[in-house]
């Protein structure tokens, strides 16, 4: 089996190195705690200023063959559909991954490193690495699926998004609790911060024990990075549509999009941008784009419809499991009166009063927010 030597080269070993065994990566921080060491491992600031330098054969297949796979998005769709399993990788080059981050002649921080590229790559391809730890497990998930031979399903709860520029999802999410190896799946769909709808987090647990350790001193900052982003993102795909039309007073040198893209904004023009976004909105090339995306957004949609939710279990309590019965079945949402109005008229419950239906009504929506 091939495994890389201190001198850079590759020798042949009669079984696998178990180095990697002993380097389990905590999962790094979001780039919120960047600026707060004080809220970061000794391990998360290594990391963090760890730079990269992979010999050309790994470099080649983690940075080169595994990031010129399509994107999960209404604007890549098709592409997305004829994706080959496995990140494109070939049994031999998952020979290579595993042996190279099981050698000895690497550190444990570029262990850590590559396996949250690949990780992050296969995530990005709604490959599941629930529980997944090491390069070595990584490697394993990736092989199961090249054997199998078609790449993994698409869950029926991803939306393929028609945003190309900002915060917008792009493949699962992984749970942003320190030492929590959880990612989402075909059944599971992370839920995010409340407030800053930064760190995605598999469970209620996770997030409180987060929220204490250190999500709670950044979490305001957040909220004002994820504004910016957002609102950067806005006009960078103003900017970017507009692109279809070649406006060079616009894209060219010193023009909007050029200072945009470099971060520049002193050299940002408010009559440039205010143009762009203006032409945009009205431009016939735009405007045909954005309608491909919503179709292409609601083909993927109609091809893989969401599953319904799963039926709540018994509370015991016979009004609440009524109330549950009745927005089960019902196509909209429902106020306390109208589920009142349901029980009296149509399940006879004659003697219930709105009071009582107000309370069972609060207290099932409490259940159906339970993680299950």
């Amino acid at each position: 089996m091939l495994c890389w030597c201190a001198a850079g080269g590759a020798r042949v070993f009669g079984r696998a190195c178990s180095r990697e065994e002993n380097c389990r990566p905590t999962p790094m921080g979001d780039d919120l705690y960047v600026s707060h060491p004080g809220l970061m491992t000794l391990e998360e600031q290594e990391d963090a200023e760890y730079v990269a330098s992979y010999p050309p054969e790994v470099h080649a297949l983690l940075l080169g063959k595994a990031l010129e796979a399509p994107s999960p998005d209404a604007e890549g769709l098709q592409e997305f559909e004829k994706r080959p399993p496995a990140l494109g990788f070939t049994a031999s080059d998952l020979m290579v991954l595993e042996c190279y981050a099981a050698s000895d002649a690497i550190t444990d921080v570029e262990r850590r490193h590559v396996f949250r590229i690949l990780r992050a790559q296969m995530l990005r391809q709604l490959i599941s690495c629930r529980g997944c730890g090491s390069v070595r497990e990584l490697v394993a998930v990736l092989r199961d699926e090249l054997k199998a031979g078609t790449p993994a399903t698409v869950p029926r709860w991803y939306s393929f998004s028609t945003t190309t520029m900002g915060p917008r999802r792009l493949g699962y999410k992984q749970c942003s609790s320190r030492g929590c190896l959880n990612t989402e799946d075909l059944q599971h769909k992370f839920l995010s911060c409340a407030a800053c709808k930064v760190p995605y987090y598999c469970s209620p647990v996770c997030q409180r024990r987060d929220w204490k350790a250190r999500h709670k001193h950044v979490c305001a900052s957040g909220r004002d990075q994820r504004e910016y982003m957002q609102n950067a993102g806005a006009l960078l795909q103003r900017l970017s549509d507009m692109s279809l039309t070649g406006q060079d007073a616009v894209f060219g040198p010193g023009g909007a999009m050029m200072a945009v893209s470099s971060g520049d904004r002193s050299n940002i023009a408010a009559s440039s941008c205010q143009a762009a976004v203006t032409a945009a909105d009205t431009n016939p090339a735009v405007i045909a784009r954005r309608a491909f995306l919503r179709a292409e957004k609601q083909r993927a949609k109609v091809a893989n419809p969401p599953e319904p939710p799963p039926p709540s279990p018994p509370s015991g309590d016979p009004l609440i499991d009524a109330v549950v019965r009745v927005r089960q079945n019902s196509q909209k949402e429902l106020t306390a009166a109208q589920l009142h109005s349901h029980l009296v008229l149509e399940m006879e419950w004659q003697d219930v009063s709105l009071a009582a239906v107000k309370k069972a009504s609060s207290k099932a929506a409490k259940l159906a927010a339970r993680p299950r």
